[in-house]
């Protein structure tokens, strides 16, 4: 509202200052503003969080297809519900620990939830490593379901990750 009111150069001058930084009194141009600074902040880590995410969606994939045997649609489905998942549940989690628990209970409740998944999916891996040197006989069937067990204990924790962080980010603007 008070932007409107201001003239075109007013506006020009207060969007140049936000964008680019502050001018010293002789004129000249220093450095971004806190502003600047806090949504390169934000890109950068949004842009890195992008780049693992679709590190984990190539490796839930190449995972699948190669190792439990399942066929080219099936891995690419189970990563899709693994991506579409984790961005459906982040509001739904973010609600809970909202209502139930605070941010640090839900922040160690995660943390707690991805270590559990996290060994699930690294025990799945040794078992198929194992089966495919023929010392142990655990059928495929067992580790494929402790694999998506896994997989699914790391989605909820990576969407109550997700609902917490962004919302923090989101105020450092």
């Amino acid at each position: 509202m008070v932007f409107s009111l201001l003239s075109s150069q007013d506006k020009r001058k207060a969007l140049e200052e936000s964008l680019v930084g502050y001018k010293d009194k002789r004129g000249c141009t220093r450095g971004l503003s806190d502003g600047t600074k806090s949504l390169v902040r934000l890109l950068t880590v949004l842009m890195l969080e992008r780049v693992a995410f679709y590190c984990i969606f190539i490796t839930i994939d190449e995972f699948t297809h190669y190792y439990l045997q399942f066929s080219f649609t099936s891995s690419t489905a189970t990563s899709l519900a693994f991506s579409g998942s984790v961005f459906l549940l982040a509001p739904l989690v973010g609600l809970l620990t909202d209502r139930k628990t605070g941010f640090i209970p839900s922040l160690i409740a995660a943390f707690v939830f991805y270590v559990t998944g996290s060994g699930l999916l690294l025990y799945a891996a040794a078992q198929t490593v194992a089966n495919s040197d023929k010392t142990t006989d655990t059928s495929l069937g067992s580790v494929t379901a402790v694999y998506l067990i896994g997989l699914i204990v790391v989605t909820v924790s990576a969407a109550a990750v997700r609902a917490a962080l962004i919302p923090c980010m989101v105020e450092q603007l």
